[in-house]
């Protein structure tokens, strides 16, 4: 597991089985039990909090990563590796976290 990676994550009611962003630091991984991520959505606002997301990363159709969106949640929640951000996503993914906690 890495920053960036695409994952198909469970999470509680209300919210279902949905793609999500890993953003916690890549030293994270082997060390703690509970990640940080974005949530991937199909409601594109095209607002600076979203990186767009498609094909080319493993998914179905047109979404956004939503920095507006994010959570810790266990390891245990992960389902599968769906893909991985581009080198540029990854920058655009850093620039919207800075967006929405306004740093």
């Amino acid at each position: 597991m890495k920053r960036g990676e695409i994952w198909l994550a469970d999470f509680p009611p209300p919210i279902k089985k949905r793609p999500i962003v890993l953003v916690s630091r890549d030293q994270a991984y082997s060390i703690l039990e509970s990640f940080v991520v974005a949530i991937v959505t199909g409601t594109i606002r095209k607002i600076p909090c979203e990186v767009v997301l498609g094909k080319e990363n493993g998914l179905n159709r047109p979404c956004v990563v939503n920095c507006d969106n994010i959570h810790t949640i266990p390891k245990s929640r992960f389902i599968k590796r769906l893909g991985l951000l581009t080198a540029e996503q990854e920058r655009q993914l850093n620039e919207a976290i800075c967006f929405s906690l306004e740093l």
